[in-house]
């Protein structure tokens, strides 16, 4: 099994189970009202990609963004993370189950949910066949897995950017994503990219520019865009009992 602990791991968990972190992490994200338009949007991704109902796995949960409104419109959420004051957050927005584990180390039974939501988590490795390995059996058969990925980032390209995530960001496109997935028994069974900037960068930006920018990504290729959301599921060679 792939543990993936390393100094660089061991310093971003404490960078996100910081107080002061926690604090602004909502805000400085997805504030305003151009943030607040780029977080519906990736709602609105996400439910595209999701079984109709069921039992979600949010990991990491974050601050319960994604799980609030998925819980809203009726999902089962369970949020996991490894940070506590994360943890409060959700709690403040009434979210409950939640459960305090490193994702690499997860405390389910096999096939516990419908579907896992990762975002914002797996460009913090160099590589996600770890994270594969110990996700992919708390699926349901047919479940989903679904996680964000970066295909470019200038946070990646300046150093000295890197001190906003404590430690460096990793590019995963396309193809490493499906050979990734095909080696834990997965597939990719839709994909959707977005957001021609970091999200970081959009709430400082007017509501109008940002709507315009959404309407040039329809004439856009997938390499432009800053993220790629995958949805995996099994691959029917191995969903498929044996003859």
């Amino acid at each position: 099994m792939f543990t993936m602990r390393s100094s660089t791991d061991d310093r971003k968990r404490a960078h996100y189970a910081a107080l002061r972190v926690v604090a602004v992490y909502e805000h400085r994200r997805y504030g305003g009202r151009s943030g607040r338009y780029v977080h519906e949007r990736e709602v609105a991704i996400i439910l595209n990609m999701l079984p109709a109902g069921g039992r979600i796995l949010d990991l990491p949960s974050g601050t319960g963004r994604i799980g609030e409104a998925l819980k809203r419109r009726g999902f089962d959420v369970l949020s996991a993370d490894s940070s506590r004051p994360m943890l409060e957050a959700c709690a403040q927005r009434g979210l409950a189950p939640r459960v305090q584990m490193d994702a690499f180390r997860p405390c389910f039974r096999v096939g516990s949910f419908h579907a896992i939501v990762c975002l914002r988590f797996a460009y913090h490795y160099p590589s996600i066949d770890g994270l594969l390995s110990v996700l992919r059996p708390l699926l349901r058969p047919n479940g989903h897995l679904i996680l964000d990925c970066l295909n470019w980032s200038v946070f990646s390209w300046v150093p000295i950017l890197k001190w906003q995530f404590a430690g460096p960001l990793y590019i995963h496109d396309a193809e490493r994503i499906a050979s990734a997935a095909s080696r834990a028994g997965l597939e990719v069974l839709k994909h959707r990219s977005g957001f021609f900037l970091s999200q970081l960068l959009y709430r400082y930006l007017p509501l109008a520019l940002v709507r315009r920018l959404e309407r040039l990504e329809r004439h856009a290729p997938d390499t432009w865009f800053v993220k790629t959301y995958y949805c995996l599921g099994e691959r029917l060679a191995t969903a498929l009992p044996a003859a």
